[in-house]
């Protein structure tokens, strides 16, 4: 089946298919967008040359989107990079560098923009999605490699159509990987250019900010380049990420030291005192879910035994009420509790809250006197308080957490990279589709997955997933993946997050909560300041 390819500069981000529609709800052989534009904002209405200042997270380490492993650098990276396809807000997914994509006989392909260049003149085209691409499968340090996987070759038909030629199935969660890192398609001639030192100091995509400076791990600046393709719909001058902030975020709003704060949801009742006063808030359910990170290969949690004592010894509900504010929810997997790949009857009765039971199994597993462990704690408010108190609960099964302090920037770098943390009170910032949430982090190559190895019998589940685009057979295959996970206990959540943001009331467009980690959409959304 051919896709249409579409020719106007523009395709609005309010048509499209959702997510759901996309991946499940039926059969889906081509995308294309609508020729329809939305009505336009009156730019009489617009302060355009103002900049957005934010806190949320720590500024990006790197820069190359093939190679960097740090989960919450991917908003920032967007507003360099673009993406081939857009996720909207809403969970639309919508064209961005690609006006529309599909799937042809086993294979899919994607039909790009056309007369976009790079912020350093280099067109965009089918030759630099290649390039971009066999990178992301070849490079030694690359993060989308598994994702990748199933990409047996990149082939170019003519400059504005790749095609990929698909070893395995793979069409239920290609669409969602191309809004990510795998969309982020990098100025081959800048990667060229660089070498293998792309991204540490520098980077240059066709998206609707340039580069301008950083501090590695503390903050990032960028700005608006007169080139970008969508020019029409980006009306910020630039986005001035100020770093992380774990209090007062609320009164730097308020004070208008910054424009916009990515916050803890524990602090929603400081945001709802402060709305009004210079502010305004959005709180939304998120896929983040806080969770005891472990390796599962290094003892002693390569038993199992002692992995299902540790979830026996965690009072979600409690945990998600004193430390949330009442608004995270008890998770008992990996996928949240409205997933429509989560099995709740079969999963959520796993493991209650029974520390006598976790010390029997402590037990069983060689352990009558318990098990004394080191535990990286994040070395802000939020996640010291939610150490503190695991420490304190799974005190009662056996378990003797030695709580070890790790800044925010360093944690992801431990944990995915160097893995010479084991086992951490962390969070995971989950995918939309939860197949991708669970390759990520269960199978060998997972670009969340320290241990080197996949879940046993999990890989040819999620594999047969990833290739389906019927609704039944996905969610059965992934239902039974996250039940593997969960009675293997390879995952010990908490709670999933909500998402909390404040901002100030002049800025307009901002829909919905995000967590610190994604904290923010300034791309497919239309956000700007009123004068």
């Amino acid at each position: 089946m051919t896709t249409k390819v579409l020719r106007r500069k523009f395709v609005p981000v309010v048509v499209g298919l959702s997510l759901m529609a996309v991946s499940l709800v039926a059969p889906i052989s081509s995308v294309s967008a609508k020729d329809t534009p939305p009505k336009p904002i009156d730019p009489k209405t617009i302060d355009s040359i103002r900049r957005l200042r934010l806190i949320g997270t720590n500024g990006v380490q790197q820069m190359d989107p093939v190679t960097g492993a740090v989960t919450c650098e991917a908003e920032m990276l967007r507003w360099i990079y673009d993406t081939l396809i857009r996720l909207t807000p809403d969970g639309k997914l919508v064209p961005g560098l690609a006006e529309s994509w599909g799937r042809e006989g086993k294979n899919f392909v994607l039909h790009l923009r056309h007369g976009v260049i790079f912020q350093d003149g280099t067109k965009f085209n089918a030759a630099a999605v290649k390039a971009h691409l066999e990178r992301a499968k070849t490079h030694p340090k690359s993060v989308l490699a598994t994702s990748l996987k199933a990409v047996a070759s990149v082939e170019t038909p003519d400059q504005y159509t790749v095609k990929l030629v698909l070893s395995e199935g793979r069409a239920g969660v290609l669409p969602i990987l191309f809004t990510d890192r795998a969309g982020m398609v990098p100025s081959p001639t800048a990667v060229a250019n660089a070498g293998a030192t792309y991204g540490a100091t520098g980077a240059v995509g066709a998206g609707p900010y340039k580069y301008d400076k950083h501090v590695s791990a503390v903050d990032f600046h960028v700005s608006s380049w007169g080139g970008y393709w969508d020019a029409e719909h980006r009306h910020l001058a630039g986005i001035d990420m100020l770093g992380s902030a774990t209090e007062l975020q609320s009164q730097r709003v308020v004070s208008g030291d910054v424009d916009y704060a990515a916050m803890k949801d524990i602090q929603l009742p400081e945001a709802a005192a402060a709305k009004g006063k210079n502010l305004d808030y959005r709180v939304s359910p998120t896929d983040q879910y806080a969770e005891i990170y472990l390796n599962w290969n290094v003892a002693p949690f390569n038993n199992v035994l002692v992995r299902q004592a540790l979830m026996y010894s965690l009072d979600r509900k409690t945990l998600a009420s004193v430390l949330t504010a009442g608004s995270a929810i008890p998770a008992f997997s990996p996928l949240t509790q409205v997933s429509w790949a989560h099995d709740a009857k079969a999963v959520d009765s796993l493991y209650k809250y029974d520390p006598e039971k976790a010390k029997a199994l402590l037990a069983q597993a060689g352990f009558p006197n318990g098990i004394t462990v080191d535990v990286g704690m994040i070395q802000n408010t939020y996640y010291v308080a939610l150490s503190e108190a695991v420490q304190a609960m799974v005190k009662a099964s056996g378990f003797t957490f030695n709580l070890k302090s790790v800044t925010g920037a360093e944690i992801n770098n431990r944990l995915y990279t160097l893995k010479n943390l084991p086992v951490a009170i962390t969070a995971y910032r989950g995918s939309p589709d939860p197949g991708l949430t669970l390759e990520n982090k269960f199978m060998a190559k997972g670009s969340a997955n320290a241990s080197g190895s996949s879940v046993p019998g999990i890989d040819t589940l999620l594999i047969k997933s990833a290739g389906a685009v019927d609704a039944t057979l996905r969610a059965k295959w992934l239902k039974q993946a996250e039940l593997l996970v969960m009675q293997g206990a390879y995952s010990i959540p908490i709670y999933h997050n909500a998402g909390l943001v404040a901002f100030t009331p002049k800025l307009m467009g901002i829909s919905k909560g995000y967590t610190t980690c994604q904290f923010a959409d300034f791309v497919s959304a239309e956000v700007y300041f009123k004068p």
